[in-house]
This record gives C-alpha cells, structure tokens and sequence, in this order.
C-alpha cells in the first residue's frame, strides 16, 4: 500500500479488525492524555461503518495499520494541499508532538 494518505470517506478495514471503518479525519492532532504539553500525531480517525460515531467509537490509527481498503474516498486538489500542509507543519514542529501508537 502506498505511503499516500487515505481521503475522508475511505472504508478501510484494520489489521486485525473485524468490522470497516469510514475514515472521518485525516491527520489528526490528538491532545496527550497525562497532561503534558506534547500533542499526539494520527493518520487517521476512523468510525464504524455503518453506525458512525456512537459514543466512544472513534479511532486513531496510522497508515501502516490498514490491513485492507475497501472503497477510496473522493481525492480532490484540495485533499493534496492538506497533505502538503499537515507535512509542512509536521517539519516544522517536530518536538510539538509525538507520533501516535497504535496498540
């Protein structure tokens, strides 16, 4: 699978998963959980197809976690400058966050 990012809409299964998810967010920058001033960097956030976002059903994955595309998302020229922008931002605010487990 290539290294591109996924567009919103994509219906992505995850490794080991058992049901598909819509992908909702493309490179999402997630509040640490202890506190601390550090953000966490995600690919993705991803919601259950086909009920979407009920309750505490949101996830955060990397690219490298999807096992499985099922449906691409609609790719425009405005989904290629995001990309360009969250990479230009990712560059220059490298100690800002962390990259994001996925466990």
């Amino acid at each position: 699978m290539s290294k591109e990012l996924l567009p919103l809409g994509s219906v992505i299964y995850l490794e080991e998963g058992s049901i598909p998810l819509v992908i909702a967010a493309v490179g999402p920058f997630v509040e640490n959980p202890d506190g601390k001033d550090k953000l966490y960097y995600y690919d993705y956030t991803g919601v259950p197809c086909p009920g979407g976002a009920i309750g505490d059903d949101i996830y955060y994955f990397q690219h490298e976690n999807v096992a499985e595309v099922i449906q691409e998302g609609y790719k425009s020229e405005s989904h290629e400058r995001y990309l360009k922008s969250i990479e230009e931002w990712k560059e220059k605010n490298k100690g800002a966050f962390e990259i994001g487990k996925v466990e």
